[in-house]
């Protein structure tokens, strides 16, 4: 599942998240369902700006947005509450201008 969320139609930008079936991961669906869900936030919704919130242990998703071109902009310390505790997100981020630059 990739969903995008928290969006603000003003400046231009959303949040996307996904969610991978432990039995499929690791066969590049992955990839090729966020990279689908950015070519709609940037060709069909106009977006500038795509971001992702990211446990700061979960290294296969913040490979997976590295690999699709997020640069991290830094960890936000408390940023989310689970049950009874505060954790961490690192947040990445990907702008159409270096998305168009890859290209």
């Amino acid at each position: 599942m990739v969903n995008y969320h928290d969006g603000h139609i003003r400046s231009r930008r959303a949040a996307i998240g996904y969610i991978i079936d432990p039995a499929r991961q690791r066969q590049g669906i992955a990839i090729e369902a966020v990279s689908a869900m950015l070519d709609f936030c940037f060709d069909e919704l106009g977006l500038h700006r795509v971001q992702a919130f990211i446990e700061p242990d979960n290294t296969a998703s913040r490979g997976l947005v590295e690999k699709l071109g997020f640069s991290c902009e830094g960890l936000l310390r408390d940023n989310l509450r689970v049950n009874d505790a505060w954790c961490n997100d690192m947040l990445y981020a990907l702008l159409a201008t270096d998305r168009h630059s890859q290209a």
